[in-house]
């Protein structure tokens, strides 16, 4: 399936049913392509579950209304409610096992 590529726009569509990580993030910073690579490893394990999409802060807007202050961070959607928000690089382990 691959990571979808969020706008504001297309936001609320993406997210609004099943299960949903959104991981924000600045291609300028370090610490956010080396999380990018992590969420690559852990789309191929559980993207048939969980859909991974990524937002671009320094284009978009939605940062501000979900609180994001720093990168990388990720929010995890239950049917497009905030279930849990992660601030912070995490091995790929780390995140399937926070969304069992």
């Amino acid at each position: 399936m691959g990571i979808t590529n969020l706008t504001d726009e297309n936001f609320n569509e993406q997210i609004e049913s099943g299960k949903a990580i959104v991981y924000f993030y600045d291609n300028k910073k370090k610490s956010s392509r080396i999380f990018e690579e992590i969420m690559i490893e852990t789309e191929k394990e559980i993207g048939k579950e969980v859909r991974i999409c990524k937002m671009n802060v320094a284009e978009e807007k939605t940062k501000v209304k979900l609180g994001v202050m720093s990168l990388p961070t990720m929010v995890y959607f239950k049917a497009g409610k905030v279930d849990r928000k992660i601030v912070g690089i995490r091995q790929k382990e780390e995140i399937i096992t926070m969304l069992k």
